[in-house]
């Protein structure tokens, strides 16, 4: 296959479905705004901020209107936290995967980094830092957490030859020898600022920043140790273990103490103290947060978060809690009420130890939302254009229910296929309940109506044992205005051999006349078994695939008009899709070697090309169809040919697609920023990670970046006023604001000192405004003897 020259200037942009949860949230230090004010991943969009993964955020415990971010990229930036300036960056010659920042220590700071070996800090000048960095070995595995003095010469420091002073090196001191965990649950600094703790294996390790106490290593339980938090006034750690035990360890200057507290079935996932230190929270997998009062000895439960829990942090306030859902949710809670949710794209990856989306990516043609498998049971609709949750409908209405053990998994019942009618009032969905040891002990069909009034899915009607095995495909007829009954109809197939054509219609078997989906009629061909089914774009011909035979009815009347051998391979037909537009007629199947397409006019096989076909994508609005081979190379073509119109290597493991039509906002972009082939459809791609990527022109990619920054900006954002300049110019925060705000002043109300001592004067000591009024009314009038 030969590729199209605009694959040159084609990009892969991520435009959603990041995690939220992968890092522990914070709180802004007042966390009086909203909830809103709780800090993400990323404050930022990565096109201007950080160019690899944001591992941490921390607030500036000496500064209300500062955070800091570290990344992979070796960078530590400062942000200003009311409009987003960025004000410094320090860098690193290694990845930094953690940040440690604490009030007791006014210029110090904590960083994880990860290297094969260890390097030197060279001496810079001005303020004296004490810097711990964590160093890794890839070839034997273990952390080493080194402390060095060193200094900083300015604020824009960068570790090259250049900037380096050749003056004395700091001393080197190895704290840490080992340290085994997630990178952000390893260590930990006392509320009081006394040590600093950390985990290796079952094992808690001390070292003290005060005094001459040598360091500490005793053994903390037979279990590996999860997670440690630090009591905010009292030399106190808990820790939890695989085993579920929090062990609260006291004194820890002196002689330890040790507390064992035993609730949890399955690994503690993550523990926070309470500002006051009353209170310990821990949670888990069982979908609980649960609250320990330390003083008393008693424990409550919030529980059925929906999902297993992995982070969970405290206001300073006390006033707010933030839990993080494996499904990528976080929770926002006030008096164990939840006040909000911040919903990515919910990620049914981390149930299981590999990505688990057998419904794919769908297409919902209402509102032209990607749709695809979420928490267990459930579908997730999400917006892709502002990259928001749209609503997640609750299929099988079972909760979550954990395991004895991370291994053992709990039968349950999952959607695993799922599709949208042609105007997307109709969804059908199929679940099968699961158990490790029975390959099926329970399968289901629901057929779900969208009701205006209420702007949501109702079920209409369930099937229980559609199949006596497994269903593995289900389509919808494209409906029909001249076609007989104008009833909508759609089609299972089934392992156990036979295909089934259902149809909406009158149900007579109630005592009252209502409407109902009922199986019209039953195929089958020989003892094959159907792997696939297709219709074609008016409806009137339905092609299901046995084996390496093609099979052509009539699906109406149910009638065998054609059979179609694929003798070019022996291997089973996995896919079938018809043609659209100009197309139509055409028929393309893909086997795990080969992609082939039929003329339907005559019968005959137009091309074949030899592809590992993995995926095989129709667009339902234009001509064009896409395929991803075993190796992710994406081809983009037309049924009628055999030379693709695109061909792009995908740099990560494609596991769905689907085209979604173009709106009138996105449309708003020049057709020369678009690729040639994209001017109605966009593709979208959902990797292994679950993230969707869009191929766009490096311009359009461009312009997204530039659009983000745009809506992420708070001073782009204001209108252009008067007042919106004023505070424009006061974000340069410098000597300049006064010169700033007095050019604005004589712009647009001259030289007026009451109108620039009301602008100047902080807002919380100005008099009342009905006071000043008529002397600021008065100042704007002309003088009577001028012109």
């Amino acid at each position: 296959m030969a590729a199209s020259f605009d694959s040159m200037n084609a990009t892969q942009l991520v435009t959603g479905g990041a995690s939220l949860v992968n890092k522990r949230p914070i709180f802004t230090n007042d966390s009086k705004k909203s909830e809103s004010t709780v800090l993400q991943q990323k404050v930022c969009p990565e096109s201007y901020c950080h160019s690899d993964v944001v591992t941490n955020v921390s607030c500036n415990p000496h500064n209300k209107l500062q955070a800091t971010t570290c990344s992979l990229d070796g960078t530590v930036r400062q942000w200003d936290i009311i409009d987003g300036a960025l004000l410094t960056t320090f860098t690193f010659p290694w990845p930094i995967y953690s940040m440690l920042v604490h009030e007791t220590f006014p210029t110090d700071q904590f960083y994880l980094c990860k290297q094969k070996f260890v390097g030197t800090f060279e001496k810079f000048s001005q303020n004296t830092v004490l810097m711990l960095a964590f160093f890794f070995n890839l070839d034997s595995g273990i952390f080493t957490f080194v402390c060095r003095n060193r200094d900083r010469r300015s604020a824009n420091l960068f570790y090259t030859d250049a900037n380096i002073s050749r003056g004395d090196k700091g001393r080197s001191e190895v704290i840490f020898s080992q340290l085994t965990g997630e990178c952000e649950k390893l260590t930990v600094v006392s509320g009081n600022g006394e040590f600093i703790a950390g985990i290796d294996d079952n094992f808690l390790l001390l070292y003290f920043l005060k005094g001459k106490k040598r360091p500490t290593r005793f053994k903390a339980g037979s279990h590996p140790l999860t997670c440690l938090a630090s009591h905010p006034t009292k030399s106190t750690v808990a820790v939890g273990n695989e085993a579920g035990h929090i062990i609260i360890i006291t004194n820890l200057h002196r002689n330890i103490i040790s507390n064992l507290e035993h609730w949890h079935a399955n690994r503690v996932e993550d523990l926070c103290f309470s500002p006051e230190g009353v209170f310990l929270y821990s949670v888990g997998h069982e979908c609980v947060l649960v609250d320990w009062n330390l003083e008393k000895g008693v424990k409550s439960f919030l529980p059925r978060l929906g999902a297993p829990i992995n982070h969970v942090s405290c206001a300073a306030s006390n006033a707010l809690k933030a839990v993080c859902l494996l499904d990528n949710a976080i929770l926002i809670l006030s008096q164990n009420v939840i006040q909000q949710t911040i919903q990515g794209i919910s990620r049914s990856k981390l149930y299981y130890p590999t990505s688990y989306i057998p419904c794919g990516l769908l297409l919902d043609p209402r509102t032209n939302a990607l749709v695809k498998n979420g928490r267990k049971g459930h579908l997730h609709f999400y917006n892709i254009e502002d990259d928001t949750s749209l609503v997640s409908i609750d299929i099988t209405g079972e909760n979550y229910v954990s395991g004895n053990t991370l291994d053992n998994i709990r039968m349950y019942t999952d959607v695993v296929q799922a599709a949208f009618s042609m105007k997307g009032d109709w969804l059908a969905t199929v679940e099968e309940q699961r158990a490790a040891d029975i390959r099926d002990v329970q399968c289901r069909v629901k057929f779900w109506i969208f009701d205006k009034q209420k702007q949501s899915f109702l079920l209409n009607t369930t099937v229980e044992r559609p199949h006596d095995a497994d269903v593995n495909a289900l389509e919808f007829q494209p409906w029909q205005k001249n076609r007989e009954g104008n009833n909508p109809v759609a089609v299972t197939a089934s392992l156990d051999g036979k295909f089934k054509v259902w149809r909406y219609g009158d149900n007579f078997n109630n005592y009252k006349k209502s409407k109902c989906w009922n199986c019209d009629c039953v195929g089958f061909y020989k003892d094959a078994v159907p792997s696939d089914v297709s219709f074609s774009s008016d409806g009137s011909l339905l092609s299901v695939s046995f084996n390496v035979t093609i099979t052509l009815w009539e699906p109406d009347a149910n009638v065998l008009t054609k059979t179609l051998c694929h003798t070019l391979s022996n291997l089973p037909i996995r896919k079938l899709e018809f043609g659209r537009g100009q197309s139509s007629h055409m028929l393309i199947c893909a086997t795990s070697d080969r992609i082939t397409s039929w003329n339907m006019l005559s019968c005959h096989v137009q091309w074949s090309v030899q592809l590992a076909c993995k995926l095989l994508i129709s667009d339902p609005y234009s001509e064009l169809m896409a395929s991803v081979d075993s190796s992710n190379k994406l081809f983009v073509f037309q049924a009628g040919h055999s030379k693709p119109l695109f061909f792009m290597d995908c740099r990560n493991s494609i596991i769905s697609a689907t085209f979604v039509p173009r709106t009138k906002s996105s449309l708003g972009l020049k057709e020369d920023n678009l690729l040639p082939w994209q001017k109605h459809s966009q593709l979208y791609l959902m990797t292994e990670e679950e993230e969707i990527v869009a191929i766009v022109t490096k311009e359009e990619a461009e312009l997204y970046n530039k659009k983000q920054r745009f809506q992420n900006n708070l001073e782009e954002s204001l209108p252009s006023t008067p007042f919106a300049e004023f505070l424009q110019s006061h974000g340069n925060r410098g000597s300049g604001i006064r010169k700033a705000t007095t050019d604005i002043l004589k712009k647009y109300v001259g030289d007026d000192t009451l109108v620039k001592e009301m602008v100047m004067t902080p807002p919380h000591i100005l008099p009342p405004v009905r006071t000043l009024a008529t002397t600021f009314l008065h100042s704007l009038l002309l003088p009577s003897d001028s012109k």
